[in-house]
This record gives C-alpha cells, structure tokens and sequence, in this order.
C-alpha cells in the first residue's frame, strides 16, 4: 500500500497568422469588372495557457495503473503557487489518505493511513521510483505550460500533447489534455477536462478535472503531526 501511494504522489509530484498580399505588375493590364479578392486577416489561435499570475487550483478524479501493482482511485485537489509550491491532497471515499508539499529543492509527504511522513529531495525520488519528477514540470503538467517538451497544439490553438524529453532526446512522460471548458464555477478559465499521463513501462494515470480556479489562494505549506514518525526509504 506505501509503494502504490507513493508512486501516486510521484506520479502527480507529476499539460500567427499571415497576410497573402499580391501587387500586380507593372505591365499587367487593367481589368475591369472582376469579382473583388476580399483577403481576410486570420484569427490568432487561443492561448491554452491558464491566465495564472500566482494561483492555480484543481479539483478532480483519478486513475493510476501501475505494472504489477495494480489500479488505484483517487479523489485529488492540486494547488499551484507559480514558482514556489506545488501542494496535492489525496483521498478516497471522503477519507484523506496523504498530503504533498512540492518546493522547487523539496518534497515532504504525509501518509495518513500509515501516521508517517517523508521528507527529500526530487533526486531520491527518480532514484527510488524511477519517475522522472521534478518541481518544475510538476508545475508546467498542471498549469499546461510545458518546458523542454515537445508540443502538438490542436486546430483551436490549445495544447493537446506534450512529451518531455531525456537529455538524450528519448520521450520519458507524455501528456495529453483534452475538452477544454469552462469548469466549475469558472467563466473565464479555460482548462482541459480530462488529463492523461504516461510514462512508459512504468504506468499511466488520467484525472477528470470537476473544477479549475485562478487567483484564489490556496495552501501553501504543510505541518507534520508530532506523532507521525520518518519514513526511511
């Protein structure tokens, strides 16, 4: 049960147009009652990055598979405070099973079902998992803003695909997104509904996305319990 939660937590710790102008030629003749050529300008396509300043939260339901361990259902609520914290709450019928607090050169994990907590860096992490999971594309899955990633943007300019890369150039996590909408109570937000990870041999997970809220603070820090004890790992 540890190991599925904490590859859970991992795997959240875990998405111009131009003008056609013709000039004529000089020695082109003139010619008369022609239909008029009506050159319309191109919208330009939509931004699919959230108007996030500082706050971003998301609320939603998800499903992990993982080989040889199974699936695993979760209800999650993620807080994005650009740059500096990433924070995830994990529960299960109505009952909270861990927290996540993600800074840019930590993580600390609550694991309620076990009254333990583990505190590290992202390099323990990727060492222990192999999940290739760091602060900075934790932020840019959630606030659909990828960097170091190749992109495929959909028709109405909104980001469908992106897949970060080894330094060798070999895929390692693929995202998808997918229906973006007004979600919640939202009516200027546009957000994906549907978010599906990848990462090969190790698993996939997909969340369907209830809410998405911008500007409205958040948590940002986390408080261990005096009882809970360390988790070595």
């Amino acid at each position: 049960m540890r190991r599925l939660l904490l590859y859970g937590f991992g795997m959240l710790v875990l998405l111009a147009g131009c003008r056609w102008h013709k000039t004529a030629s000089p020695e082109t003749p003139e010619v008369r009652d022609t239909v008029p050529v009506v050159v319309v300008e191109p919208e330009l396509p939509v931004a699919y990055v959230p108007p996030v300043r500082q706050w971003l939260s998301v609320r939603g339901v998800a499903h992990f598979d993982m080989p040889g361990m199974g699936g695993l259902d979760l209800n999650l609520f993620a807080v994005v405070r650009k740059d500096s914290v990433v924070y995830l709450h994990v529960s299960k019928f109505g009952l909270e099973l861990g927290r996540a607090l993600c800074r840019p050169e930590s993580v600390v994990v609550l694991l309620h079902v076990e009254s333990s907590y583990w505190k590290g860096g992202y390099s323990q992490i990727r060492q222990k998992t192999g999940l290739p999971v760091d602060f900075q594309t934790l932020q840019d899955l959630l606030l659909i803003s990828p960097v170091n990633a190749q992109t495929v943007v959909d028709s109405n300019g909104f980001l469908a695909k992106a897949s970060w890369l080894k330094q060798d150039g070999s895929v390692y996590l693929k995202v998808g997104y997918k229906e973006y909408a007004n979600i919640g109570d939202s009516t200027e937000v546009l957000y994906p509904r549907s978010i599906s990870i990848s990462i090969p041999s190790m698993g996939s997970g997909r969340m369907t996305v209830k809410s998405a809220k911008v500007e409205v603070p958040g948590p940002a820090s986390l408080k261990i319990p005096e009882k809970y004890k360390r988790m070595e790992w």
